[in-house]
């Protein structure tokens, strides 16, 4: 059995994936009318630094607001879009990316235990200040986001009305507990061990995180810190009996992003990658499509990229350390949702006695 220690520097692969895409030069992209303007906001006790990227100076356009992932995240190191926002700017959409709080210039530290919440509200604020902007559409206001995006774009669309739309890449459509379950399986499965192996480490993972007695907990505490792969995450160590107690019902990581997403009925992409070894790309696939079903969402897509990973690159096997395959977008990607947001701004153009 193959025995080999994970770096954990792979833990914050998801929150890179904005910043580490391919990069256009200049911040200011003149020669296709493009204008770049700096934006702040409050949001409670962050103050949140970001930059509107505008395709059409002047005119009303309509907007998407990228969710980060996971950890450290912000605006490109060159202020310039990524080739994604750019792919947005091409076809008329106005695109918002701010630092998130204690990283770039945004301030703030999230509360432990309330961070969905917190990142939830940074967002809603996020939309009231795009709503004010003079080169934005106020009713045609969305949100591009990826993984752990997806348990803070459904509260956010929860709460108001003003969002439009939702574009959700490589999103768990489970509890954070599944999702993490599975991602600690998977590193484990990357790193040689059998997939008995990878599995045991899964299962230990759910029943440290849900243990309701000390001894349950320590059972699976003990298993999880003397596996390299997994004790290399750096997530949690042994607690000693004084400082254990169960999780609250009430607990963030036992929130189901589907609760939310049953209820919401504006247009909704979801695209996973078939090789993600960072949520449950079929699992997931799955649960938001019987979800925007019991919502009698009418219009939505659900759709899995063949050899793809967590970030929708090219991969064979979605590990982490495989980089070697390519460091390009799976084909098919960028263009899906440029059609797509396409079809959308058909929607909106079509006299109302018509649809």
């Amino acid at each position: 059995m193959k025995r080999h220690v994970l770096r954990p520097s792979w833990l914050f692969l998801c929150a890179g994936i904005i910043l580490n895409g391919p990069f256009l030069p200049g911040g200011q992209s003149g020669e296709a009318g493009y204008s770049r303007e700096e934006m702040r906001f409050d949001s409670g006790r962050f103050k949140i630094v970001g930059d509107l990227h505008i395709p059409n100076p002047g005119k009303r356009q309509p907007a998407i607001i990228i969710v980060h992932g996971d950890g450290p995240a912000g605006r490109s190191p060159s202020r310039a879009p990524n080739r994604i926002i750019h792919s947005f700017l091409d076809i008329g959409f106005a695109c918002l990316i701010y630092d998130k709080p204690g990283y770039g210039e945004s301030t703030g530290e999230f509360t432990p235990g309330k961070l969905f919440e917190e990142r939830a509200s940074i967002l809603l604020d996020a939309v009231a200040a795009l709503k004010n902007h003079p080169s934005v559409n106020p009713k045609q206001i969305g949100l591009w986001g990826i993984s752990q995006a997806g348990y803070v774009m459904p509260k956010a669309v929860a709460l108001t009305n003003v969002i439009a739309f939702m574009i959700a890449v490589s999103c768990p459509g489970m509890d954070s507990i599944e999702q993490s379950a599975y991602l600690v399986e998977k590193q484990v499965e990357c790193q040689g061990y059998s997939e008995a192996e990878a599995k045991k480490a899964g299962r230990y993972y759910r029943q440290r995180a849900r243990a309701k007695t000390y001894r349950e907990y320590l059972e699976a505490a003990e298993y999880l810190d003397q596996n390299p792969v997994v004790s290399s995450m750096k997530w949690g160590g042994i607690l000693s009996e004084d400082r254990f107690s169960p999780r609250l019902p009430s607990d963030q990581v036992f929130f189901d992003p589907t609760t939310l997403i049953e209820t919401i009925t504006i247009p909704v992409l979801a695209i996973f990658g078939e090789n993600d070894t960072q949520i449950d790309p079929n699992k997931s696939a799955d649960a938001y499509k019987k979800a925007l079903q019991k919502a009698r969402n009418s219009f939505y897509r659900v759709v899995l990229f063949p050899e793809a990973n967590h970030g929708l690159f090219l991969s064979r096997t979605g590990c982490m350390n495989d980089r070697g395959y390519s460091s390009g977008y799976v084909s098919g990607y960028i263009e899906l949702m440029r059609e797509w947001l396409g079809s959308l701004r058909d929607k909106w153009e079509r006299p109302a006695d018509s649809l």
